[in-house]
């Protein structure tokens, strides 16, 4: 920009890794016509940015294209079901699920969740040597640590030689530096918006918990512009 610095530009994990397999499922929701509807790369892929905006305006993002009503439904209803699978694909990978696991969640035959994950673990190159590198430190030291540097403790049974057990142990190792980097997070941007006082006048907004990685509150709708433009704020920091 005019100050000489690099904007990031922030994208939606599901939808990134909905695009990865769109076309698998598309294929098999839509007709050749409403297929032929779709921005696709010279990989024969759905585009990121056609995606997120259907996902995020519906139809309204079909409207410049020669679509009838039924056809823009349907490839709107398609989109969704991707981002679903996407959002399903990404928890479980996270928690190192198995494509039959993936494949019962989502009702599809083992073969197509299979060709799902491996597309996701190429598109996502350092993901399984990440995973295997966080189940060898916590093997090693007993715990795993955050990006913000919080310490987790790992089950003894990490060293079992029951399978079972073991297996466990290294998937809740992997979720929980991932799952704690999230309550990390929330931590800081309760601390920002105590700073921000954001909550200090109940008659403009009360919050009333954190859950997980969401804050739940109750905002007076004169401030709820306001509310939802520092909170979105407090989280892009």
């Amino acid at each position: 920009d005019e100050y000489g610095m690099t904007r990031q530009i922030v994208k939606d994990v599901h939808s990134v890794t909905g695009v990865m397999f769109a076309m698998e499922v598309l294929k098999r929701e839509l007709s050749s016509a409403q297929l032929g509807a779709l921005e696709l790369d010279e990989f024969s892929r759905m585009s990121y940015e056609q995606f997120r905006a259907i996902v995020t305006t519906g139809v309204a993002a079909l409207s410049s294209l020669k679509l009838s009503e039924e056809d823009a439904k349907a490839i709107v209803s398609a989109v969704e079901k991707v981002r679903k699978m996407a959002k399903a694909v990404n928890f479980l990978i996270c928690y190192l699920g198995q494509p039959s696991t993936l494949a019962g969640n989502l009702g599809i035959p083992v073969a197509f969740a299979e060709r799902i994950m491996a597309q996701v673990f190429e598109s996502y190159g350092r993901l399984a040597p990440w995973q295997a590198e966080t189940i060898k430190f916590a093997r090693t030291h007993g715990y795993v640590t955050t990006a913000y540097g919080t310490w987790k403790h790992v089950s003894s049974d990490i060293l079992s030689k029951d399978g079972g057990k073991r297996s466990r142990a290294e998937r809740q190792a992997v979720n929980q530096t991932i799952q704690g980097c999230a309550a990390d997070i929330l931590k800081c941007v309760l601390t920002a918006a105590e700073e921000r006082k954001v909550f200090h006048d109940p008659r403009k907004a009360v919050m009333h918990a954190p859950i997980y990685d969401e804050i739940m509150a109750s905002v007076h709708m004169d401030y709820a512009f306001e509310y939802v433009e520092k909170m979105q704020d407090i989280m892009n920091l």
